[in-house]
């Protein structure tokens, strides 16, 4: 009898996986080593201006002030959440995860609309900016440290109680070394997210809070200084790369393999070692969770509320945004380019996606995985700006082709897929029993592999999808104005003076969250709740 493939993905998949990430090693690892290269040339002025060497500061102050908000408010919640659960804590959960779906520059909007004036000085707002990134990140900490308590073994509690362990003791000698390298990690996560905001500190921070991010757009797009920016890029890839490394490392710290409780049914067997349930702890993790779910919902409440009004007369906004031809232009432009990005996204997720256990020495695709698992972590470390400029220095010829906006939509698109498609990998024992059982190949994959990976491929297609209707910065960077999104149409009405255009920046935003949570709901209608899927992906932009 034959021997039966390992794996579905048979050689021609294999090439077409070599050709891809020969593919991106051409439009990703060489416009950044170019740009490394091109850093030289604006070392002098750079180092010699004190103005630089305070953004730095600067950027890491914000990271860690972000960080550190977001870990103070979310470790003891989700600590109370796992100790005296609530009813519809899962959907409470949903609603502080919910700004993963909102564009940066919605956010934004949302936040500047709890001023009552809805202007930030120029001055900008410390507070605003903070909550900005509460707004976006409060979720991200409280999902991970959730999962981490839930996967806190029941029989180490119960030890650690027949020993006589209280409390206190219990707390500091169990629980924080269990759920430390996931606080640790989330910390680590947030700070960099933080570190590499672009719209957030552009339309909050003002001046005196101007991040490593927006010194590269201004040197870019004003001054044409593409030596001082790929300086600046440069130790702004540094200081992420440090704060990833260090968050992988966290990581691997984590159980592996051990399913959260939440995730297994089991979760009220997790806190049987706690006793009595009291009521007014119940009470008050209830109000912690409305107060938490208001720092994500109250910016939205406000933006539509603002966006529905003006000087007192109802819809006005609305009435002009909607009869404006510019509008239109730019939401066919937003739909446009993003279902011509969504296919290759699509494509080089498939052929980059590590797979679910890399071949042994002398099996076929071994080389493949291990150059799949080295360059998986590569996107992440390279912030939208970084990458505008990136290609712009590599490419200058095509800075008025739309191919090139096109293919920084995709480079930030398709790591997303291949995180969702990750979550649903299929191990090879399935494929191998499909095959040992007289099914053909097509027949394997559309019974077996198909129905396993079609939420991680509905969910990847929908982020990617939000990534590219919500993308600010690399179209900042890279759009002309005939090529005006949705995105840049808010930015550009902010950007003039008046109420009027402050509102229609406003009901410009609430129209782009409509849309981007349609074609999201579009997407993933008929996934189901995967398991795997349930939570966020932190490294969404």
């Amino acid at each position: 009898m034959n021997a039966l493939p390992a794996h579905p993905y048979g050689p021609r998949l294999r090439t077409l996986g070599w050709l891809a990430l020969a593919l991106i090693v051409l439009v990703l690892v060489w416009p950044l080593a170019n740009t490394a290269l091109q850093a030289g040339n604006g070392w002098d002025e750079v180092l010699l201006d004190g103005w630089y060497a305070q953004r730095v500061v600067v950027t890491g102050l914000l990271g860690l002030m972000g960080a550190g908000l977001c870990v103070a408010l979310g470790v003891p919640l989700a600590w109370a959440m796992w100790r005296w659960p609530v009813p519809g804590q899962a959907l409470w959960l949903r609603l502080l995860l919910l700004p993963f779906l909102v564009p940066a520059v919605v956010g934004a909007m949302a936040i500047q609309s709890l001023i009552p004036d809805g202007l930030v000085s120029d001055a900008g707002s410390l507070p605003l900016l903070l909550w900005g990134f509460v707004f976006y990140n409060l979720g991200l900490v409280l999902w991970l440290t959730l999962q981490a308590l839930e996967r806190i073994p029941v029989a180490s509690l119960m030890a650690a109680r027949q020993l006589g362990a209280g409390p206190l003791r219990l707390v500091w000698r169990v629980i924080v070394p269990a759920i430390a390298p996931a606080v640790g990690s989330a910390a680590l996560l947030v700070f960099f997210l933080c570190a590499t905001s672009f719209a957030l500190p552009l339309l909050l921070g003002g001046p005196r809070w101007t991040t490593l991010e927006v010194d590269i757009y201004t040197l870019t797009a004003f001054e044409l200084n593409l030596g001082a920016a790929s300086l600046l890029g440069a130790a702004q890839w540094l200081l992420g790369a440090l704060a990833l490394l260090a968050y992988q490392r966290l990581s691997q710290r984590l159980t592996p393999g051990s399913a959260p409780a939440a995730a297994t049914g089991f979760a009220g067997q997790t806190r049987a070692w706690a006793g009595p349930q009291p009521r007014l702890a119940r009470v008050l993790t209830a109000l912690a969770l409305l107060a938490a779910s208001g720092l994500t919902l109250g910016p939205l409440l406000a933006l539509l509320r603002q966006s529905l009004t003006l000087d007192h007369i109802p819809g006005v906004a609305w009435t002009v945004l909607l009869s404006d031809i510019t509008t239109w232009q730019a939401l066919g432009h937003s739909l446009t380019y993003t279902a011509l990005c969504l296919p290759v996204a699509l494509l080089l997720g498939v052929l980059l996606g590590p797979p679910a256990r890399t071949p042994r020495r002398g099996e076929p695709g071994r080389w493949l995985a291990l150059a799949q698992n080295q360059m998986a972590a590569l996107p992440w470390l390279v912030s939208a700006s970084l990458l505008s400029l990136a290609l712009l220095i590599t490419w200058p010829q095509w800075a008025d082709q739309l191919a090139l906006l096109l293919l920084g939509y995709v480079l930030l698109a398709y790591p997303l897929v291949v995180r969702a498609l990750a979550q649903t990998r299929v191990p090879p024992q399935l494929w191998q029993a499909a095959r040992s059982l007289g099914a053909a190949p097509r027949r394997a994959w559309w019974r077996v592999i198909w129905p396993q990976q079609r939420p991680g491929v509905q969910l990847g297609l929908a982020l990617a999808a939000a990534s590219s209707l919500g993308e600010f910065t690399v179209t900042l960077f890279l759009s002309r104005p005939e090529w005006q999104t949705l995105t840049t149409l808010i930015y550009d009405h902010l950007g003039r003076p008046g109420r009027i255009n402050l509102a229609l920046a406003q009901a410009g935003s609430v129209l782009l969250l409509i849309v981007c949570a349609s074609v999201f709901a579009v997407l993933t209608w008929g996934a189901g709740t995967h398991r795997s899927l349930a939570g966020p992906q932190p490294a969404t932009r």
